[in-house]
């Protein structure tokens, strides 16, 4: 009895022992996650619209961070929200979630490209979840939206004076002086999520880009018919992911660049069915995506979905250029084809579809 209950003793001590290292084994530690919450860079949109102030801009935001995973897989993002009026802050939103790994500190950073409203302060934080799941939190920090809208109000005549016209441009008044005739037939204007100003010169088949003072940056674009170059390029217009829409007249087409001015796509064919088009000069994209399409010589406007899929069509009177708002669209069209007569570029109407 003595010698078995020696060995039921040895027993229990052979399998504490063998519970402890299988615990030890199964419960891998690594050292604790440091979380930095880092700055912001905010940059806006100025806008023109022709009828009312829209409460919705473009604007991309820039949030940083920095951590160190301490050889675990990681994921992480930020959240942000807004604080209520006894300062308890709600995150509702977050960016995509992504992964890192290693032993060395990263510093990262990731984008808000919509939806922010204008003169609003957000809250912000960098969370970090490791292997186990378990979430390391950044300190809270904060932004401020503004609010650069810029208003037309005089339209009551509905009509664009001659001096508005972009042949009848005065380079002066850019902020520095441009040599006459340097840029060529100016066609089409927009202003990136950075700020940069891009017009296009339909005479150069270029399109060139400027600092919001006028500081000439660079020129991309070439003439030809293969992809990223232009034959007459005319309208302009840029998504909420910066994404660049160019009517290229003359090869009956639009051709789409991301915020690098690199090719990603284009559709159309010369013609006059669904999809086709003959010599489009405008180029509009509304708050989901669509693609609106100003099909001068066929006498419409196409609309298309953000992965060129015809959707439908509207007729319109050699339209030439136009803008959306509140579910409208608003088409320019030279007058005098409006009045039966021929074509007069100094002076436009302005049409409303609904």
């Amino acid at each position: 009895m003595f010698l078995w209950n020696k060995m039921n003793q040895c027993k229990s001590i052979l399998c504490v022992a063998i519970m402890i290292l299988i615990s030890n084994v199964a419960s891998p530690s690594f050292g604790a996650i440091t979380v930095t919450t880092g700055d912001t860079t905010v940059e806006t949109v100025t806008e023109e619209c022709t009828v009312s102030c829209p409460s919705i801009f473009n604007r991309s935001v820039e949030l940083t961070g920095s951590f160190n995973p301490v050889g675990d897989t990681v994921t992480w993002y930020f959240e942000y929200g807004t604080a209520d009026e006894e300062s308890n802050v709600t995150y509702t939103k977050k960016t995509e979630t992504q992964s890192a790994s290693g032993s060395e500190s990263l510093s990262i950073s990731a984008n808000i490209d919509s939806g922010l409203a204008e003169n609003t302060t957000y809250h912000y934080r960098l969370v970090v979840k490791d292997s186990l799941n378990e979430s390391q939190l950044g300190e809270d920090k904060t932004f401020t939206t503004t609010d650069d809208l810029v208003c037309i109000t005089d339209i009551a005549s509905h009509t664009l004076p001659q001096t508005q016209h972009q042949k009848d441009y005065n380079p002066q008044q850019f902020g520095y002086t441009i040599p006459s005739g340097k840029l060529g037939e100016l066609s089409g204007l927009a202003v990136d999520s950075r700020g940069r100003v891009l017009a296009v010169s339909s005479s150069k088949k270029i399109v060139y880009v400027f600092t919001s003072d006028g500081k000439m940056l660079s020129t991309w674009g070439s003439t030809g018919s293969a992809n990223g170059q232009f034959q007459s390029p005319s309208g302009i217009a840029i998504d909420i992911y910066g994404n660049i829409y160019i009517a290229d007249k003359e090869n009956h087409r639009i051709q789409k660049f991301d915020s690098n001015y690199n090719f990603l796509g284009k559709f159309g064919t010369n013609g006059a069915e669904d999809g086709q088009f003959s010599s489009p000069q405008g180029v509009a994209i509304d708050i989901n995506g669509n693609i609106y399409v100003a099909d001068t010589g066929n006498n419409r406007i196409q609309k298309f979905k953000s992965n060129y899929d015809y959707i439908d069509e509207w007729a319109s009177t050699r339209p030439i250029d136009m803008e959306i708002y509140d579910g409208k669209i608003f088409v320019v069209s030279p007058k005098d084809f409006i009045n039966g007569g021929t074509s007069s570029a100094s002076n436009m109407s302005l049409m409303e579809l609904l």
